[in-house]
């Protein structure tokens, strides 16, 4: 991805089901930590926190993929 550090990327989280959920403004850097090294999987629950301070919640077992400004960032491999 050819962002820096401080972008914001709009999210898009897609569940096993096929819904597809779509978060604004999130810092870049935040969300590449958590897709880094399958970290997402030691949580049982991913909490995102956009830069206006508005929050999204959802259970990581139903995340089938979670893309940053249309790119996957990570994927399940169920």
């Amino acid at each position: 991805m050819t962002t820096t550090d401080l972008s914001l990327v709009i999210v898009e989280i897609e569940t096993t089901l096929g819904a597809r959920y779509v978060f604004p403004d999130m810092p870049w850097d935040v969300l590449s930590e958590l897709c880094r090294n399958n970290a997402i999987l030691g949580f049982s629950q991913l909490s995102l926190v956009n830069q206006s301070g508005a929050a999204f919640i959802i259970p990581t077992r139903i995340i089938k993929s979670i893309k940053a400004n249309g790119e996957v960032t990570w994927a399940s491999n169920v």
